[in-house]
């Protein structure tokens, strides 16, 4: 099924202004409640507040979400993306310009993919053997003509990301934010961000990198300093996953809480306001009483964020998406 491209036609790019996120983007729509229900709502016209499953998978095993495209990985050994697809970087067999509101299986030569960064208009590809594929628009060198190897990737809105085998972390792209960890211009070939390493995990915003070091530590780039550690995280739980959308970042941890930083104009922390939170992780409530949390979201085994969209694994395998839709929630054939 074909998706528009009104969405992307919007041009949501996020810049880095002090230490503040600043999203150029479609207007706020009406939000009756601050709670993890409107996560990541913009306008209600195209917006879930709550999470709705994605019945056309079962189970899954992963999910990834980029900017404007998302990547599933199921039991069965296939490999799913759905979302904007105007440059080819859903990596879909087929080609729909408009791209896609439900998941299509990848390509042969993607049959292989153990991770995903999706850009606003480019995707990378890591396969089994470490080897990444690149697909999608190259305008500051984000997609890149060089050989890139390693055990993840992300992607942000024009900048790319590389976890290799021992540790540290590669950034290239544009650097307007700060978000290659260091005061300069753009690179046309990874640099290495000495801050961000050794690290475990990485993912990518609009406008910054966020990584999980081997420590435990989370930090990011992008803002007044290139690289800061995030605060407020659990001291009494092991932060197993993250993940990032436009303009926020979130963990999991290992009792199955989900903790969020970022902007929060839409109420994308989930933490009962419309306060930010830039540097400073809150947990992610469940439900609200006059703008407190009265229980937060549990039971989650990983996350995924596209712009303003969140998704979630539960120990049973079943995948919630809720937030901005005009397809990429994946639930248009409900």
């Amino acid at each position: 099924m074909r998706m528009s491209m009104n969405a992307a036609a919007r041009g949501c790019l996020g810049v880095m202004l002090g230490s503040a996120l600043v999203v150029g983007c479609g207007g706020q729509g009406e939000n009756a409640e601050q709670s993890p229900s409107a996560v990541g709502q913009v306008e209600r016209a195209v917006t879930r507040s709550v999470p709705m499953q994605v019945t056309a998978l079962s189970g899954v095993q992963k999910v990834l979400a980029g900017n404007s495209n998302v990547f599933a990985q199921t039991s069965d050994g296939k490999r799913w993306g759905w979302g904007y697809d105007y440059f080819g970087q859903v990596g879909a067999a087929g080609s729909s310009p408009g791209g896609y509101s439900v998941p299509v299986e990848l390509q042969p030569s993607l049959s292989t993919t153990v991770g995903f960064g999706g850009g606003a208009l480019h995707t990378m590809f890591l396969l089994n053997d470490g080897s990444v594929i690149r697909r999608g628009l190259d305008n500051f060198g984000q997609v890149g003509s060089f050989s890139i190897s390693g055990t993840a990737i992300a992607a942000g809105t024009l900048h790319s990301v590389v976890l290799k085998s021992d540790g540290t972390v590669w950034a290239w792209g544009s650097n307007l934010g700060k978000q290659l960890g260091y005061v300069g211009d753009f690179s046309l070939v990874p640099k290495k961000v000495p801050a961000l390493s050794p690290a475990k995990a990485i993912v990518a915003g609009a406008n910054f990198v966020v990584a999980l070091k081997t420590d435990g530590t989370v930090w990011s780039t992008g803002g007044t300093n290139p690289t800061w550690q995030v605060m407020g995280l659990p001291a009494t739980a092991t932060i197993t996953s993250i993940a990032a959308g436009q303009d926020f970042a979130m963990a999991v941890d290992s009792v199955g809480s989900v903790w969020r930083w970022g902007i929060n104009m839409y109420g994308q922390l989930g933490n009962c306001t419309n306060t930010d939170s830039l540097t400073t992780a809150v947990r992610v409530a469940s439900s609200c009483n006059g703008g407190s949390p009265t229980a937060h979201l549990s039971n989650v085994a990983s996350v995924a964020a596209a712009s303003f969209s969140g998704f979630a694994v539960l120990g049973d395998g079943s995948l919630w998406s809720w937030g901005y839709d005009e397809g990429i929630l994946g639930t248009n054939n409900q």
